[in-house]
């Protein structure tokens, strides 16, 4: 085990979060460097960010956003969906609203229960 992993396995486990995602990025490998740059991006850590989506593009990753789970994670329509969901609106009531199909509606809610870490609709509310 090299230095850089030696430091990721101590660093994971402790409240250092900014120097666990330098030693991300020392590491590299593209979880790591999606995993480095959501944590810096959480931490408002702009030039730590900065280089792990550097590093992370270079390993031939296209990095749409640097969060991977959560609100922030969210594209702008399943934001819009999961919004109106909450709301108490029903799926076809939603796709009329954005003049996409239900099978559409679904496919957003499923993507952001799944960035969100809930399973139905009643949590949507807290989640957001």
């Amino acid at each position: 085990m090299n230095r850089h992993e030696e430091a990721v396995e101590v660093l994971a486990r402790s409240q250092a979060r900014r120097e666990y995602a330098r030693a991300l990025v020392a590491l590299g490998g593209r979880e790591r460097l999606a995993e480095a740059l959501e944590l810096a991006e959480q931490l408002g850590a702009t030039t730590l960010a900065e280089q792990a989506r550097k590093a992370l593009i270079k390993t031939g990753a296209k990095p749409r956003r640097a969060a991977r789970t959560g609100r922030a994670a969210l594209t702008a329509a399943q934001l819009r969906v999961a919004t109106l969901a909450a709301e108490g609106r029903g799926n076809r009531e939603i796709a009329e609203a954005l003049f996409v199909t239900e099978k559409t509606v679904e496919g957003h809610l499923a993507g952001a229960y799944r960035k969100l870490g809930i399973n139905s609709r009643a949590q949507l509310g807290s989640a957001l």
